[in-house]
């Protein structure tokens, strides 16, 4: 599966990689003409089945939520001064949706 890059351009911005675990990632966000961080954002990440499109493979890879669905999820944005909450938020997010997938886990099925 190809994983996340560490930077790339979305919507004029630039996204640094800060980290990230299998499930969220921490991105610092530079402004158009600025390398510093304007905000910072906690990406819940997907992750994208391989699939066919115009008759090309795409291969199985981790995707960031569009725009649409940014904040629908688990995602957020925080202000640039607020470093200490992202780093908060990732480990609560991080906690929330390992917390799922055990759970999913350890519940017996029926039939």
């Amino acid at each position: 599966m190809k994983s996340l890059k560490e930077t790339f351009t979305k919507n004029g911005l630039r996204y640094k990689l800060i980290k990230r675990n299998e499930k969220v990632a921490l991105f610092g966000v530079c402004g158009t003409y600025t390398d510093r961080f304007i905000h910072y954002e906690v990406i819940e990440i997907t992750h994208v089945p391989e699939s066919m499109m115009f008759g090309d493979v795409v291969p199985a890879h981790e995707a960031i939520p569009s725009n649409e669905r940014f904040g629908k999820d688990l995602s957020r944005a925080l202000p640039q001064r607020d470093r200490d909450k992202a780093e908060k938020y990732f480990k609560e997010v991080s906690h929330r949706l390992n917390s799922i997938r055990i759970r999913r886990k350890s519940v017996p099925s029926e039939g």
